[in-house]
């Protein structure tokens, strides 16, 4: 199966990953480590907490997620990385013997204005244990690479896009004859006709134009 781009990741769209075992000796090793408190070490000690009984750290549970992520979602995908999550909300406890599944929802992407080779997507994770139950809330966003052939396998315009940073007057379907015109005027306004973004567009009016 084909690793997936940047421009494969569509907003709106819903997968769900795992699910993964959580079991009682990797709460309490993790703990040990990371975040020797008594809910997460000892089931006598965490009945007196808040959490009422023996649970896992809040960033188990995130690094469990990671796991799951990395074993399926980016290991199939252009991932380059994340540079930073935006939210992270812990709801209910994750116990030994849970299985958490992980649905991911597309937020939103955009293209990067410095590096036109690069996307980010913006991802909801909602993580549920075996009852459905949410027990954790991820807002995150995940840089991926922008497939070269992006430009044939879409319209020209949409390249243009990605490769101006602008939505301005591109709603239309232009002509491919005209795409090195408006490519290199949308390129102008936007950066003042770097070279480096310039050889690029060269690159990709070579591929969009018809087979002569």
């Amino acid at each position: 199966m084909p690793k997936l781009f940047w421009e494969d990741f569509v907003e709106g769209s819903v997968a769900e990953y795992g699910p993964r075992l959580v079991t009682r000796e990797e709460i309490v090793a993790f703990a040990a480590e990371f975040d020797p408190q008594p809910m997460h070490l000892d089931e006598d000690a965490a009945r007196s907490t808040l959490l009422g009984g023996l649970a896992a750290s809040g960033w188990h549970t995130c690094v469990l997620v990671n796991r799951i992520l990395v074993d399926t979602l980016i290991e199939n995908a252009h991932a380059l990385g994340a540079p930073g999550v935006d939210e992270v909300k812990w709801l209910k406890p994750v116990r030994p013997g849970d299985r958490l599944t992980v649905r991911a929802e597309v937020l939103n992407k955009r293209a990067s204005r410095s590096r036109p080779e690069i996307g980010f997507v913006n991802f909801q994770l909602e993580v549920r244990n075996q009852a459905g139950e949410p027990v954790m809330n991820v807002r995150d966003v995940n840089a991926l690479d922008i497939d070269g052939d992006f430009l044939k396998k879409e319209n020209a315009t949409l390249a243009i896009l990605v490769l101006g940073g602008t939505k301005k007057r591109l709603a239309g379907n232009y002509s491919r004859e005209n795409i090195e015109k408006i490519g290199r005027d949308e390129l102008a306004r936007w950066n003042g006709g770097g070279d480096k973004l310039t050889q690029r567009l060269n690159a990709c009016v070579a591929k969009a134009k018809p087979a002569q």
